[in-house]
């Protein structure tokens, strides 16, 4: 896959995930899951053969690496981490240009759950009945085992991407 404009990725890590000075190698697997998101995301880039950066929540030194074009950006931790100022920069480049962002749900009431529109809803769900409506074609699953999964609440004009059990993931 090419390294066009349409396949960098920018994942936003906290302080404590893939630390500058160091080189990242493996998947992390002897990592529990909580603390090796951002370098899931890593690792799925590179296989798909993406070029990516990285940028740390509580470095303010972001600003080059957000003016760069990005067809991707992965809040890799907890979205209610970001700054007010990066919650804003976030929300300009998705009002000019053709990006899609990914993060979990915030926080009721907090700075990312007004901007994305989710909260998360109650206890984790299970389900065998995946569904995707987001962008591309629909595509559904039957899985064999039950998948647990956090169920969202969502604000008025929020899409959904997706469903197990008919209930919304993303």
């Amino acid at each position: 896959m090419s390294t066009s404009s349409q396949s960098l990725m920018l994942i936003i890590a906290s302080a404590s995930e893939l630390p500058a000075a160091q080189r990242i190698w493996g998947t992390g697997g002897w990592l529990d899951p909580k603390e090796r998101e951002a370098l899931d995301w890593l690792t799925l880039a590179t296989l798909m053969g993406w070029s990516t950066a990285i940028a740390h929540v509580s470095d303010s030194s972001n600003a080059p690496v957000f003016a760069e074009g990005r067809k991707w950006i992965v809040v890799a931790c907890d979205p209610d981490e970001l700054s007010g100022e990066l919650v804003e920069i976030l929300k300009a480049k998705l009002q000019h240009e053709d990006i899609s962002i990914l993060a979990r749900a915030g926080q009721p009431g907090g700075k990312w759950a007004r901007f994305a529109g989710t909260i998360p809803q109650g206890d984790a769900i299970q389900g065998r009945a995946l569904q995707w409506n987001g962008p591309g074609p629909q595509q559904s699953w039957a899985c064999r085992r039950s998948l647990d999964c956090g169920c969202l609440s969502l604000a008025p004009g929020t899409a959904i991407w997706a469903t197990l059990d008919d209930e919304p993931v993303v």
